[in-house]
């Protein structure tokens, strides 16, 4: 894997190191590819481990991957970047602690089980693009090779990982740059929930708006949100959203009426072509609009880009039955967007009220 998904060498062998004397009866194995071979043995040869040479095994370069499958039904734990034998570790039912790093996307390459954390940097360059070049890789440093221990003796002590877990084990320090993910199931499917209690960025609290809209829009399924905990600064960023989602409002309303005016003229015994086509033109002057709100405003690209496509895929034989399509199309985006506007007004006033009070004092 690129070096920006791998931590260092002086990571993991505090964590090995760690694990190795608090949990005296285990045996660790490391596992990985042929390309990973000369980093395990780096791994093994390492100072703090030379004591544990009994104890701590490398396969990689040798296992193949039944042989990693067998050695994970067999296993307490499995602990490593996002990769294929997180992902077979989930197959196995085995507990899975996942450290994210460069560009990984958490909410997309989670394990699909259960058992998993995922530990996840709070570096505002976090995930990275891929062509991107970093020497430094801050988010290696953000997460400490402690916190991975702590969660590691969670797991293979049963605790369960909650706010009590979190309070009395995780010393707040190792959270000022890092979140921790724990997954659970429920009727929807897989859910990543946020266990450190940590504010919830923009991107984070429009994945939470999100989720309940297209749940409810796409498979006509309810879910229940806790509202974002948010800082000061994100409630400014959501509050300047909230001009972003009234201009689509506006738009898609404008769409509406134009698209019913279509539909209107094109039901007459002799439909004016030269209105028909005006309106027409005014379609594609809210389709721009819509773009460029979409660049100012990239979190609501969604829906902007979900109904640009779906009205784009209007069925109908004739202009009247693709105009009622529109019409459908524009009526379900306004709707939408209005919903995310109402989310944003939610989860907003508390902080709203505050700043009332202060004017009136």
């Amino acid at each position: 894997s690129h070096k920006k998904k791998r931590w260092g060498m002086s990571k993991w062998s505090e964590v090995i190191y760690k694990l190795a004397i608090e949990h005296p009866d285990f045996k660790i194995h490391i596992v990985g590819g042929a390309l990973d071979k000369a980093d395990a043995d780096r791994l093994l040869h390492s100072p703090s481990l030379l004591g544990l040479k009994n104890r701590v095994v490398s396969h990689a370069g040798q296992y193949s991957m039944a042989d990693t499958y067998q050695l994970l039904m067999d296993s307490k734990l499995f602990i490593g970047h996002d990769s294929l034998v997180g992902h077979i570790a989930s197959e196995t039912l085995t507990p899975i602690i996942t450290v994210s790093l460069g560009t990984v996307r958490p909410h997309e390459t989670t394990p699909y089980s259960a058992q998993a954390i995922n530990i996840v940097p709070t570096n505002s360059c976090f995930p990275c693009p891929i062509e991107s070049n970093c020497d430094l890789l801050p988010c290696h440093s953000a997460i400490n090779s402690n916190l991975v221990s702590i969660l590691a003796n969670g797991w293979l002590n049963d605790s369960n990982f909650d706010s009590e877990f979190i309070s009395d084990k995780i010393p707040a320090h190792y959270l000022h740059n890092t979140k921790i993910f724990k997954t659970h199931y429920d009727e929807n499917g897989l859910c990543l929930d946020e266990i450190s209690n940590n504010y919830q960025s923009i991107t984070e609290s429009f994945r939470t708006y999100y989720k309940i809209i297209w749940l409810y829009y796409l498979n006509n399924a309810e879910t229940n949100n806790q509202l974002p905990s948010l800082s000061h600064q994100t409630v400014e960023l959501l509050q300047n959203y909230s001009n972003g989602t009234t201009y689509l409002y506006e738009l898609y309303n404008f769409g509406m009426n134009y698209s019913t005016q279509i539909l209107e003229e094109s039901k007459k015994n002799k439909p004016n072509y030269a209105k028909i086509q005006g309106y027409i033109n005014k379609l594609g002057e809210i389709d721009q609009l819509c773009s460029i709100t979409k660049k100012t405003f990239p979190l609501l690209a969604p829906i902007v880009d979900y109904f640009y496509v779906n009205k784009a895929n209007s069925l109908g034989h004739n202009l009247m039955e693709v105009s009622q399509q529109n019409i459908l199309n524009y009526y379900d985006a306004s709707n939408l967007i209005a919903v995310v506007d109402d989310f944003i007004k939610k989860s907003t006033k508390p902080f709203t009220k505050d700043v009332g009070h202060s004017k009136e004092v």
